[in-house]
């Protein structure tokens, strides 16, 4: 009776692990970074990278996403003020000094997976990356 019980108690705690691992597999990786983008990036450029039209840029196909990834570290982190786009209209984009590298890096790596941008960036470069970025005299939004 008692080796039924266990047996029965140890088939259930398998069947949930195998359950539990099927579910995590298909899930977005990075969660946490998409995540940080929809509360602090989503407001502005909308949940799925959009924006507002005229007024907040659609960074769907930025160039902070191709060919200047390089920057996209400093820009999340410290901001840009007099930002020209393309329809010549000028914004700030306001300094976001709360996030980790960590951070920055889990919403790179999630619009770089999410809108199938190119490879993800390893928390190295992200690092490297931020220590190198030269710090603005005005920075909007802090």
């Amino acid at each position: 009776m008692l080796r039924s019980y266990w047996l029965s108690i140890s088939s259930l705690l398998l069947f949930a692990l195998i359950i539990l691992s099927s579910v995590q597999c298909d899930e977005n990786i990075y969660i946490q970074g998409e995540r940080l983008y929809v509360f602090h990036c989503g407001s502005c450029h909308m949940d799925d990278g959009s924006g507002l039209k005229n007024i907040i840029p659609d960074i769907r196909n930025s160039r902070y996403l191709d060919e200047e990834i390089k920057d996209l570290p400093c820009l999340i982190r410290h901001g840009k003020q007099g930002f020209v786009v393309e329809d010549s209209i000028i914004i700030d984009m306001p300094v976001n000094y709360k996030l980790t590298e960590y951070e920055i890096n889990n919403i790179i790596n999630y619009l770089m997976t999410d809108w199938e941008k190119g490879p993800i960036v390893s928390i190295t470069t992200t690092r490297n990356l931020l220590d190198e970025c030269p710090i603005p005299d005005n920075r909007y939004g802090q």
